[in-house]
């Protein structure tokens, strides 16, 4: 597998989603998203801090920045991550079934692995739709679009954390595990409506 993490080029991380191997697949996928949704919302706050206009929201702005910037840097080393995990579960399929306890108990952690990297995506893509819920308010008006561009990117990444969160959640053995992993996609759909309400309010702004 080749690497695809904070240190892979744009063009060869798609090529590597595109190429005939299964990791990266969606999870890095989504990870990459949110990393670009913190992008143009640091960058909403950055082109905020540049005008003296808007000196009252500065300190809001700079946290924001701040915050998004350690988000994305967070994502990026995700996009990995979450390669490595899924191979590790293809890895625990190739136990042989021979080998029953040992092909269950390697597919449970196996799974479990898989699953615990969205959840981190995706706790992280809903970090990126509050900082952006901020700047569609407060932000430069000029790059306002550009945070609700970034909820959006968030909202995409969470949904397919979720996705992939049931792909594997019915082969994690622990109930425990289970219960929080389900909490966290509760989670994860409370944040849609708030993706939504970021890039609704831009548009409604735009179109007066």
């Amino acid at each position: 597998m080749r690497e695809v993490g904070a240190g892979a080029t744009i063009e060869g991380f798609v090529a590597a989603l595109a190429s005939d191997s299964p990791t990266p697949g969606g999870g890095s996928a989504a990870a990459a998203a949110v990393a670009l949704g913190a992008a143009v919302v640091a960058m909403s706050g950055r082109l905020t801090l540049a005008r003296k206009r808007y000196r009252s929201v500065h300190a809001e702005m700079e946290r924001i920045v701040a915050d998004a910037d350690e988000i994305r840097a967070g994502a990026l080393e995700l996009i990995q991550v979450d390669a490595d995990a899924y191979a590790g579960l293809l890895e625990a399929y190739r136990v042989p079934r021979a080998s029953k306890a040992a092909r269950a108990e390697a597919v449970a952690a196996a799974a479990w692995e898989a699953s615990r990297v969205p959840a981190l995506v995706g706790d992280l893509a809903l970090e990126v739709i509050d900082l952006a819920l901020i700047a569609v308010t407060q932000a430069n008006p000029h790059v306002r679009s550009d945070a609700a561009a970034g909820a959006e990117l968030a909202r995409a990444a969470m949904r397919i954390c979720e996705i992939n969160i049931a792909a594997n959640i019915g082969s994690i053995a622990d109930g425990a595990a289970r219960a929080e992993l389900e909490r966290t996609c509760e989670r994860f759909r409370d944040g849609l409506a708030r993706a939504d309400s970021a890039a609704d309010g831009v548009l409604a702004e735009l179109r007066s």
